[in-house]
């Protein structure tokens, strides 16, 4: 699968060239956990994370799956932060557009995801970043690189007040007749 490319040289707030900085690319999202990156665009080598520049280099450059990241370069005193980059394939054509998918589902033999596949799946929502197969979105291990997390689950809400009673219904048919009237008629 390829991976769409960031780089940058890393440069101070005046200009100048940062030599040797550590770069440390996060996801934008709650905890902002690590990304996993790679150094080439096939996926095949991977990438430390944070990862550091040989003395007289400044170029940063990774290879990542598609997504919005915080990006941070430090060398000492020095710290710049990128905040909501995002990095994806997409410029590189055209889109093709949403398609619904409904629930998820692993199935037996695994379900096919196109790219662009739009799913619900345990109170969240999800869309196919690049085509796979029975990838779990939110559970899996990698499936970040797979899903792009839509909208998820808030907390339970608490118990609203009780409501006024509601006006009284009409009044129903008739019932039947009773067993001991049915037994006087009987026996009389």
């Amino acid at each position: 699968m390829p991976y769409a490319r960031w780089q940058a040289t890393i440069t101070d707030d005046r200009g100048n060239i940062v030599d040797a900085p550590q770069i440390r690319v996060q996801r934008e999202q709650a905890g902002f956990p690590l990304a996993r990156l790679y150094s080439d665009r096939d996926g095949t080598t991977p990438l430390a994370n944070p990862f550091a520049l040989a003395s007289g280099e400044s170029l940063a450059a990774f290879h990542v799956a598609g997504g919005a990241y915080k990006i941070t370069a430090t060398k000492g005193a020095f710290s710049r932060v990128w905040r909501y980059v995002a990095i994806g394939l997409g410029a590189e054509s055209d889109t093709p557009p949403f398609v619904t998918g409904g629930t998820w589902s692993g199935g037996s033999p695994p379900t096919e995801y196109e790219q662009n596949v739009i799913v619900s799946h345990d109170g969240a929502s999800y869309f196919s970043i690049q085509p796979h197969s029975g990838i779990e979105p939110g559970v899996d291990p990698g499936w970040e690189d797979y899903w792009q997390l839509i909208s998820e689950r808030g907390e339970q809400g608490i118990q609203g007040e009780q409501g006024d009673q509601g006006p009284t219904g009409p009044e129903g048919p008739s019932g039947g007749t009773g067993i001991a009237a049915a037994m006087a008629i009987v026996f009389g």
